[in-house]
């Protein structure tokens, strides 16, 4: 009573079935308890979905109580996401082998593209490993990939996202929050950072970290399922 708290709520899925979820509830980061959701309804809402934090049910009266820094992150392995340029305001498309950007328009936006039938712009987030991710399109079922020179290309191809081979590093990707709030970076293990021009929409690595200043390599994450 009368301090801050901080508390996480995780949704675990705990077997293939469509609605096998638990939530587990931590305090001060020390787990406390857990409580299955097990064919209640799916938890997992796509993008856009407004949440709603509630400090009592209808048959009691609402705690006494305030939350600060409410914030919602939705687990990427196993999802398709959509990646988004910031500053070149485009999407990451996958064009056979080749890799460029497409431009958001009235009908294709962050807001609207969870709708988007263009498949090209979806990747799956695949498990690599050690922390890391591969990126499969799931129209040319290829991994993308960031070559040591810059080159930003999708070659390697494997059914249903598959992705077994430890020796893999151009394909294997750490994504991090940036200071700027809603906005990541991509790295590949070569040690590239991808980016988008916004002058011509190209695709391209650039060797380093995250640094103050940048913005051509600064991309929001939009879950499409």
């Amino acid at each position: 009573m009368s301090k801050w708290s901080k508390i996480d709520l995780v949704l675990q899925k705990k077997s293939a079935l469509e609605d096998d979820y638990v939530i587990e509830v931590f305090i001060n980061e020390q787990f406390v308890m857990e409580k299955s959701l097990k064919g209640l309804r799916s938890w997992i809402k796509p993008e856009g979905t407004l949440h709603q934090v509630w400090t009592s049910d209808n048959f009691y009266a609402a705690a006494n109580a305030t939350i600060r820094n409410l914030a919602v992150y939705t687990p990427l392995l196993g999802r398709t996401i959509a990646i988004y340029a910031d500053a070149a305001r485009s999407f990451i498309f996958n064009a056979k082998e080749y890799i460029t950007s497409m431009p958001a328009n009235s009908t294709i936006t962050p807001a609207t593209v969870a709708q988007c039938s263009i498949d090209n712009i979806k990747f799956k987030v695949v498990d690599a490993g050690g922390g890391n991710v591969g990126l499969w399109n799931i129209s040319t079922k290829k991994f993308l990939q960031i070559q040591p020179d810059g080159t930003v290309a999708a070659i390697i191809q494997k059914p249903n996202g598959e992705f077994s081979d430890p020796k893999w590093k151009w394909e294997k990707f750490s994504i991090t929050e940036t200071p700027i709030k809603g906005l990541y970076t991509f790295y590949s293990l070569s040690g590239q950072s991808l980016g988008v021009r916004p002058t011509d929409n190209s695709v391209y690595g650039q060797k380093g970290k995250y640094v103050a200043g940048w913005k051509n390599e600064l991309f929001s994450i939009h879950v499409v399922a």
